[in-house]
């Protein structure tokens, strides 16, 4: 079966092929490509029979350090975008076209984040309260976001390449997804138009669900390394408040979106996650 945004992203890889400008996928779609290479690997993870990725229309980007501060390189990012067929919607830095598929046309949307840069990078960007750009760069920004400070550690390379192709990008270690949804759910918990945040409950849910063994180490590992930063402080307070036990607002959500789904949520699974969720995040 065709897969339009598998698609979408191969061809902006392509575009990007040999400028070391390595893609690191977020949102809904890390999840779909994550439960597909567990699913083929056949990996032992920590919940076995974890749920179906949601389908999701939108490709979330983050860019490197290195990137976000290289006005050439977010250059030749935003050219890629102009030849994929692109056109800006936020401008700068969220873009969309219209693809066919199956005999009908649909949005695919790309939002470009990074998170801040490291003290020696930052004479080399501009920010403001939502954006980062490099300084001397034009026609291409990305989303500040400070809970993503982990995503370049362990990611997980991918080939989505077809055949013999070899088409690699990069999904953020299961730590790093786990802090971006906590505090996607803190956000939403209360926004009728995001469902109240039960998606974003059941993707944390997903991601502890899909861990490996080894996984689960490199996540204490980088918890231990990040442990007094602000933002991992947040977000263990954001655990900490929504997933207290079996009653609390975050719990609530996730069975919900389990119910609605019809994914088989049982006490069992969820005490693994509760347990998993808190250890991680204390």
């Amino acid at each position: 079966m065709i897969d339009p945004l598998k698609e979408e992203l191969r061809t902006l890889a392509r575009e990007l092929q040999g400028r070391s400008i390595p893609l690191i996928i977020g949102g809904g779609y890390r999840l779909v490509l994550r439960t597909g290479m567990i699913a083929e690997s056949g990996s032992r993870t920590l919940i076995p029979d974890f749920p179906s990725a949601r389908s999701t229309e939108d490709l979330d980007i983050f860019l490197k350090a290195e990137v976000i501060s290289d006005p050439e390189k977010t250059g030749a990012i935003r050219k890629a975008l102009d030849r994929c067929g692109y056109g800006p919607v936020v401008p700068n830095f969220q873009f969309q076209r219209e693809v066919d598929y199956r005999d009908r046309s649909r949005s695919v949307k790309v939002d470009l984040l990074a998170a801040p840069v490291p003290a020696e990078l930052s004479t080399s960007v501009k920010v403001d309260s939502v954006r980062i750009r490099p300084r001397g760069g034009k026609g291409l920004h990305a989303h500040i976001t400070p809970e993503a400070l982990t995503i370049e550690e362990r990611m997980i390379l991918i080939d989505i390449g077809e055949g013999e192709e070899s088409l690699a990008v990069y999904l953020p270690h299961p730590f790093s997804y786990l802090l971006l949804k906590l505090y996607a759910l803190r956000d939403r918990l209360y926004d009728r138009d995001a469902d109240n945040g039960r998606y974003h409950a059941f993707d944390l849910y997903t991601t502890i669900a899909t861990m490996t063994e080894q996984e689960w180490g490199e996540s204490m590992n980088i918890k231990d390394t990040y442990k007094g930063t602000p933002q991992v402080i947040e977000a263990r307070d954001i655990a900490s408040d929504l997933f207290a036990d079996e009653t609390a607002l975050g719990a609530l959500r996730l069975r919900e979106h389990a119910r609605g789904t019809g994914y088989a949520l049982s006490r069992e699974r969820l005490g693994i996650f509760l347990d998993s969720i808190r250890q991680l995040m204390a």
